[in-house]
């Protein structure tokens, strides 16, 4: 009897009932949205790395490596050597 009476209440339940059947309808547009955000910015990331990747690579081979070279050492003859006398002074 409450229920039929209160007009007011009757009409305020009717938008609630509204109310929640769009929000449920809307809420997986949303997350649609979210999803396509997040693969959009993961796509850009991936191309961003790739490049760098590239850039980093195209770097390395325009430098070239340093060759070692060893070169051997001339030998030079040496007049041969006189025995060495040592003196010792005693005070």
């Amino acid at each position: 009897k409450g229920r039929v009476a209160d007009p007011m209440m009757a009409e305020f339940m009717a938008d609630m009932k509204s109310l929640l059947r769009q929000q449920s309808s809307s809420s997986g547009k949303t997350e649609g949205i979210n999803a396509s955000w997040g693969v959009l910015l993961g796509g850009a990331g991936l191309v961003v790395a790739i490049i760098i990747a590239v850039f980093a690579g195209m770097g390395r081979q325009s430098q070239p490596q340093p060759q070692v070279v060893y070169v051997p050492a001339q030998v030079q003859p040496q007049a041969p050597s006189s025995p060495s006398t040592t003196t010792i002074t005693r005070p």
